[in-house]
């Protein structure tokens, strides 16, 4: 599908975790941050969710955990342009461009929320950094799927 345009729009936008554990931060501390990005499909809803996990941790305590989850609704005959099939399985295969492209959505909405979260902490200075999707999403993401 290199080239191809695939029609989407963002159909929801869900905070599924969101903790700020105080008292594991302390100002002095080495920040991590790790991230990943699982991915997800609906055939029923022809969608494509995007979940960012973030974790920060303070030495190796865990001081902030979030997921954001973004609902992407795919036009119906794209949705459907996706699906392969190899040796008796059907698979759903997202290119890697069209996965970075709503993965980098995602890091967005999640830094807002972010922002928004820690705006009247201690921590509002906080911002999540870029994340080099490139080295999380390295190839086409395919999706086992048993389609009717």
């Amino acid at each position: 599908m290199t080239g191809s345009t695939i029609p989407f729009r963002i159909s929801a936008i869900e905070t599924s975790q969101f903790a700020f554990i105080e008292s594991a931060y302390k100002d002095d501390c080495d920040i991590k941050m790790t991230a990943g990005v699982p991915i997800t499909a609906s055939d029923e809803n022809h969608a494509i969710q995007v979940a960012l996990n973030i974790e920060f941790k303070c030495d190796s305590a865990s001081f902030i955990i979030l997921e954001v989850k973004v609902q992407f609704e795919i036009e119906p005959e794209s949705f459907q342009s996706l699906f392969v099939k190899k040796k008796k399985k059907m698979g759903l295969v997202i290119p890697v461009g069209l996965a970075r492209h709503l993965a980098t959505l995602t890091v967005g909405t999640a830094r807002g929320v972010l922002h928004e979260r820690l705006s009247k902490t201690k921590l509002n200075a906080l911002v999540l950094p870029t994340i080099d999707l490139t080295k999380i999403l390295e190839d086409d993401i395919v999706l086992d799927k048993t389609k009717e």
